[in-house]
């Protein structure tokens, strides 16, 4: 494993930058506790007239780094006991263009702009991509150091430190490019994630390490811990998002149905099989025909082909088959084929109760209800999902947890789930709403209602798996 000592005058074990190891703890090392710097003299939100700027610094000519404070517009940091100067990132201009490109992707997502040349006024954060670790006196095993404030407030003005000198070996930009994420993620609050696949993890074997919408829990090596502010887990995309605003949200999962062919003709219970290809984490997968979901499973970050056998009753005729797939950021990726069981409908008569005939397709009536409107049943509802708080039955629809205006005016966003929310009229929102709606196959005559009840998880939306 490769360890990232990533708080202020702390270091770790390191494994050779790049070496492939499971996404599991070292065995005998626990990593590091934090020494932290007091917090940030006053609340650090988006910049009111514009984006925040992370200066990422390749020191040309080396960097000096005064001691005492926390200031990147005068190079002041409160690691260094001394002067320090950093000789400069010892690779290729191509090197550090995918450096620069890595960690610009990784914080696409939210209101920063990334930039390599230092802004002449103004607050800002910035990575020192260069040197190595005994130029400030550290730990030669150190990869990067960065100051966190003890309430875990973001900063104005800090400076993160990579040290680029000491990657190296197979993978060694990917892994360089974690380290700069992972220690302006300390600048901006954020805490060790317990979690393989986020940027604030000393775990390594995972590809490239993104910002996740889940409820990590948070830790070093040997183990998940509480984390420092926000108690048994910490989501660093909602934490992100509040500090920085909201940016360019990447695109969705690729999705592709190798089986069955377009075009095809199929028997009962044909099998379907969705290939999906996601960089970040899987949420859900979606089989839908003739525009209904029929089946939903959780994703699972170590699988990339999903099966699905379709039921028995379901009608001869035309049938669109959708292989519908969500990330962690609810971002959808669909495929579609087209294919035909026995003999096109001619008229209702052979379709399923309440599904109409229309171009040799058995399908129920495309639902108009839209979040908010009152409801019935899921087929009422555009989302496919009606919902109740135990008073009134309403249509909404899936949600991200914390990120302001997920659900539109209002609306707010209630928790379903450890990392997963539904949208709900803000004027029903006071105490907790009780109820819940879980989704199951389409079968007999038609689409699954959601179930009612005082259940706690409202409207039965899936706790995400880590």
């Amino acid at each position: 494993m490769r360890a990232r000592a990533v708080v202020v005058l702390v270091a770790g074990l390191l494994i050779p930058a790049g070496a492939m190891a499971a996404p599991t703890p070292a065995p005998t090392t626990r990593g590091v506790d934090y020494q932290i710097v007091p917090p940030a003299p006053r609340d650090v939100h988006r910049n009111a007239n514009g984006p925040d700027t992370l200066f990422l610094n390749r020191c040309v000519g080396g960097c000096t780094v005064l001691p005492g404070g926390n200031d990147a517009r005068t190079n002041h940091s409160s690691i260094p006991t001394t002067t320090a100067n950093l000789s400069e990132f010892p690779f290729s201009d191509d090197d550090w263009n995918a450096v620069v490109a890595c960690v610009t992707e990784t914080y696409q997502p939210y209101g920063v702009d990334v930039v390599t040349t230092e802004p002449a006024s103004g607050d800002y954060v910035e990575a020192m991509v260069a040197g190595t670790p005994d130029q400030m006196g550290l730990d030669a095993t150190t990869l990067g150091i960065a100051p966190m404030t003890s309430d875990c407030t973001p900063q104005a003005s800090a400076i993160a430190f990579a040290f680029a000198g000491n990657h190296g070996g197979q993978g060694y930009l990917l892994d360089l490019c974690a380290t700069v994420a992972h220690e302006a993620g300390h600048v901006y609050g954020l805490d060790h994630e317990f979690d393989c696949k986020d940027p604030m993890t000393y775990l390594v074997g995972c590809g490239q390490k993104y910002f996740l919408n889940v409820a990590a829990p948070c830790g070093e090596f040997d183990g998940p811990r509480n984390c420092r502010c926000t108690g048994p887990t910490q989501n660093s995309h909602v934490k992100l998002s509040a500090v920085l605003g909201v940016g360019t949200l990447p695109a969705g999962p690729t999705v592709t149905i190798p089986y069955p062919a377009d075009g095809a003709m199929v028997d009962n219970s044909f099998s379907i099989f969705g290939e999906v290809a996601e960089d970040r984490v899987l949420d859900r997968v979606e089989f839908w025909l003739n525009g209904w979901p029929w089946k939903t499973e959780d994703g699972d970050r170590d699988r990339d082909t999903y099966s699905y056998t379709a039921p028995a009753n379901l009608p001869d005729g035309v049938i669109d088959v959708e292989v519908r797939a969500y990330n962690d950021l609810e971002l959808m990726g669909v495929d579609v084929v087209t294919v035909t069981k026995g003999e096109a409908c001619t008229s209702a008569a052979t379709c399923l109760d309440g599904q109409q005939c229309s171009d040799g397709r058995c399908a129920w009536p495309e639902p108009t209800g839209e979040i908010g409107d009152a409801c019935e049943r899921d087929a009422d509802c555009m989302s496919r999902k009606c919902g109740s708080d135990g008073n009134v039955q309403l249509c909404t629809d899936y949600c991200l947890l914390g990120i302001e205006g997920s659900c539109g005016d209002g609306y707010s966003c209630l928790a379903a789930g450890a990392d997963t929310g539904v949208c709900w009229p803000s004027e029903l929102t006071v105490g907790e709403p009780t109820g819940c709606c879980s989704a199951g196959e389409g079968a007999g005559g038609g689409p699954a209602p959601w179930l009612l009840g005082a259940v706690a998880v409202m409207l039965g939306v899936r706790r995400r798996r880590r």
